[in-house]
């Protein structure tokens, strides 16, 4: 009698691998291997057992403007970074230059710092939904639809205000509670193509959890729903993609061959059927998660250090008494009154760019109020530009247009009328006219978004 085939195990069957399994789905449906340039959908299909019974779950990625294959590598990029560290936060705070570092980028020059603006634009808009994703939280599958992440980034190249980049709370959640195997070995990752990474970033999930030989794989389901290659092909040309990622794992000692050698890899169950196993390479997974970090390790430190006469004694004391919030508004305001306020020089401030910086995010106090004011005209341009591309594209976006008119018609009705007192008020107090519209612009928004609440002798009051 012949000998007896192991039986193909399911990666999904056990509810520790589930939720590495189900990142993986995020990760390799973001780039297939010919995503085109502009907008498009994505989707890709996954087993999973519920009450001891196979299904199929599918994933829907939405990219609108569009995904390249290098985009995967960034945003690793960004949760390398943000879970590097003891007590991941899922904002990040860096400037350019750290980032570009970050992602082995030449800093210098702006077209790289372009280029990175476009990678996170395109990631800001991709959305993730699934029907039946299982959540490593409550440990349960659920209907989730999430983001990747948003952006907050200085509107010139050449400014050397800080970027931020946010991780969506429910995206945030299910990468914390994956743990370690969300990191990974990045110098083998950088010298891989694009759908050998995605090989790696899966087989490298599984092994995370000591196991050194993978359950088996249908060659086609592999291919077109976890690499990403395009369906419709025959099963040899699937079995010679595969072989050419496994050769590339190989000779970087990520797996491990069969002792017969690439020929052996696919083996045939039927006609037109191929399964495939991997078994652990020896340096597969010897990366581990930093335990203690440095503070010139830290994204801000660059930034602190980007601040004229700040001390390493200062940038200590900051790090360990301020939030990092709070650091990133007073580092932004104060590059801010550098570059748009300075008119000879640095003359704006009054003794150094280090003293209006420390001593105000030290005080407990916030940022003036014209760091706010150019906040929201900022995002105000934005909320204007997104609209106008939003339309181009056949997005119903005028009612969000209409809203900003009818806002700004109501203020100036307001400034008019009943806010003309407080705005004579506030011209005598400030002196300058553009700066009392702007703060009284601001103290309308707030009240119009928070309204106040009203006594309970007013609501119960009788009406004649």
């Amino acid at each position: 009698m012949g000998k007896a085939r192991e039986k193909p195990q399911n990666i999904f069957r056990n509810s520790r691998f589930a939720a590495r399994a189900q990142l993986t789905l995020v990760e390799h449906a973001l780039c297939p291997i010919d995503a085109p340039s502009g907008a498009f959908t994505h989707e890709a299909e996954y087993y999973y057992f519920k009450n001891r019974s196979r299904k199929v779950g599918r994933a829907i990625v939405d990219c609108p403007r569009g995904m390249k294959p290098e985009d995967d590598l960034y945003l690793y990029g960004v949760l390398g970074e943000v879970f590097s560290h003891a007590e991941p936060n899922l904002n990040l705070y860096a400037s350019a230059s750290y980032l570009l570092t970050a992602f082995n980028m030449s800093s210098d020059g702006g077209k790289n710092i372009a280029q990175l603006r476009e990678t996170f634009h395109r990631l800001a808009a991709v959305s993730y939904s699934n029907a039946a994703f299982y959540d490593p939280i409550r440990r349960e599958h659920r209907d989730v639809c999430f983001h990747l992440l948003s952006c907050d980034i200085p509107e010139a190249n050449e400014s050397k205000r800080p970027w931020r980049i946010s991780i969506d709370p429910v995206f945030f959640d299910y990468c914390k509670s994956s743990g370690g195997c969300l990191v990974f070995d990045r110098r083998t990752y950088r010298k891989l193509n694009p759908s050998t990474r995605r090989l790696f970033l899966l087989l490298h999930k599984l092994f995370h959890g000591g196991k050194a030989t993978t359950g088996y794989f249908r060659v086609d389901h592999l291919c077109v729903n976890q690499i990403g290659f395009a369906p419709g092909l025959r099963a040899a040309d699937y079995n010679k993609k595969i072989k050419e990622c496994a050769h590339k794992l190989a000779n970087l000692e990520q797996i491990i061959l069969p002792r017969e050698g690439l020929k052996a890899l696919c083996e045939r169950r039927s006609k037109g059927i191929y399964e495939v196993r991997f078994h652990k390479g020896p340096k597969m997974g010897l990366e581990t998660r930093p335990q203690v970090q440095n503070e010139t390790n830290n994204p801000l430190y660059e930034l602190l250090k980007s601040i004229e006469g700040l001390n390493d004694g200062c940038i200590r004391n900051v790090l360990r008494d301020c939030h990092e919030e709070r650091i990133y508004q007073w580092v932004d305001a104060t590059i801010m009154a550098r570059e748009k306020k300075g008119e000879n020089g640095r003359s704006y401030f009054r003794r150094s760019e280090a003293a209006f910086f420390y001593e105000g995010v030290m005080s407990r106090r916030h940022p003036p109020n014209w760091y706010y004011d150019e906040r929201r005209t900022r995002d105000r341009d934005r909320a204007t530009s997104k609209t106008t591309v939003m339309t181009q594209i056949g997005v119903g976006a005028a009612q969000s247009s209409n809203k900003t008119e009818s806002t700004e018609v109501a203020f100036q009705k307001w400034l008019r009328g009943e806010g003309k007192m407080q705005f004579d008020k506030t011209m005598r107090t400030l002196g300058n006219r553009d700066s009392a519209i702007n703060q009284l612009r601001r103290v309308f928004e707030n009240r119009q978004e928070s309204p106040g609440i009203r006594a309970i002798g007013e609501i119960f009051k009788r009406v004649v």
